[in-house]
Order: C-alpha cells, then structure tokens, then sequence
C-alpha cells in the first residue's frame, strides 16, 4: 500500500474516532461516586497497520491528556471487519 493510501486510512481511522469522541462520550458515576467514567467508542473498518497505529495514537493522546483507560475513561473498540453494513450498525 502506498504512503497516500496509508494517510487516507490514517486520517479516515482519525476523523472517525474523534467523532465518535464527540458524539457517543457519555459520562457515567463509578461505584464510589467520586469519579466520572467517560465512554469513547472507537470503530475501524479493517484491521490495518496504519488504522491501527492511528488508534493506538489517539489513546495515548488521551492518556496524555489525563485520560487513562480503566481510571476515568472507557474505550469501546470496534473492528467492522471491511464490511460497511457492519460499520453502520457499529456507529
């Protein structure tokens, strides 16, 4: 696969998390009421080294941001498997 093609697929895995982010980050109390859970989805339509690098770079910008997975966030991730009827149901 070509280096545009990678970037496609990059920024495509990118767009789509963020959305996600934005759109299905709903909060939730813990047991012990003193700390907020956030819910992230993540859907990726194949699985990819880039999409995957992708990924894997969105969390640790979250953790860099405070946000550290099984604390105060919770990633909800989703692979479509390359079938877009399948991506549909995810999102």
């Amino acid at each position: 696969m070509n280096k545009k093609m990678r970037a496609l697929a990059a920024g495509i895995a990118l767009t789509l998390s963020l959305g996600l982010l934005a759109g299905c980050g709903g909060e939730k109390k813990a047991a012990d009421n003193s700390k907020k859970i956030v819910n992230v989805g993540i859907v990726q339509l194949v699985e990819h080294d880039a999409l995957d690098a992708a990924n894997k770079g969105f969390i640790a910008g979250m953790a860099a941001k405070g946000f550290k997975e099984n604390e105060n966030v919770k990633y909800d991730r989703q692979n479509a498997q390359a079938d877009q009827s399948n991506l549909q149901n995810i999102a």
